[in-house]
């Protein structure tokens, strides 16, 4: 299983749009609900829009926090406040990313109770070619998982590598044993707009390569909630 996601809700990340709806992938867009609408982030409109096409929208808090900083009462405002704001907008909220992939105990139990059905890192997955040497290599995640309130992903600074990077994640969990599941996780999608951006170009390059007919019988490409409970509007 391969989940197609993006943290943010950057206003760049709008530009792969048809991108996506060509090659019939359901992604899902982490929203920090408190940026949306000012300058160089989507609006509610779009994200509307985005869920209209088969897009799941989840949680990210509400000002991109650092939760772990924070104190009870503040996590429960960034993690529950964003997640009543983006379903009053309309928009399913079932999944949860921790900024920066910072959570501790307290952290996992705020996102529970505010209702979420996962949350997920930002890191956890071996690179590929070091499992001989590390200790506890985790080729991808267990599906089901075996936290679903800290599943593991492709690591955040690994889409920047480009297409070799991103490709060598996925033919290493043909290695695992058991059903498997890889979520890559993007930023900016521009050309040196940021160090955390991938470029269109590669981005193309990738899509076109997990639709590929060999590639393609061999995954499927979810959202995340189809596989962590009861999905929300779309496909």
């Amino acid at each position: 299983m391969v989940s197609i996601e993006f943290d943010d809700a950057y206003q760049d990340q709008w530009n792969v749009r048809d991108e996506l709806k060509s090659h019939g992938i359901g992604a899902t867009f982490f929203i920090n609900s408190a940026l949306i609408g000012t300058p160089g982030y989507l609006s509610v409109g779009q994200l509307l829009q985005l869920q209209g096409d088969g897009h799941e929208m989840g949680g990210h808090t509400r000002h991109h926090a650092h939760l772990t900083d924070l104190s009870y009462a503040q996590q429960v405002d960034e993690v529950c406040g964003d997640r009543n704001q983006l379903i009053a907008w309309d928009l399913a909220a079932h999944d949860f990313a921790y900024p920066d992939g910072a959570y501790d105990e307290t952290t996992r139990q705020v996102v529970r109770d505010c209702g979420y059905n996962s949350a997920r890192t930002v890191y956890g997955l071996t690179a590929p070619g070091l499992c001989k040497t590390t200790p506890g290599c985790r080729r991808a995640e267990t599906l089901p998982p075996s936290d679903l309130f800290a599943t593991l992903t492709v690591p955040s600074d690994v889409p920047p590598l480009g297409f070799h990077a991103l490709q060598g994640y996925l033919l290493q969990a043909r290695k695992a044993k058991g059903r498997t599941w890889i979520q890559y996780v993007f930023h900016h999608i521009c050309t040196s707009c940021d160090a955390n951006a991938v470029t269109p170009k590669v981005f193309h390059r990738f899509l076109d390569w997990l639709v590929r007919p060999k590639i393609a019988k061999q995954i499927k490409l979810l959202r995340v909630d189809f596989l962590t409970g009861k999905p929300g509007p779309g496909r």
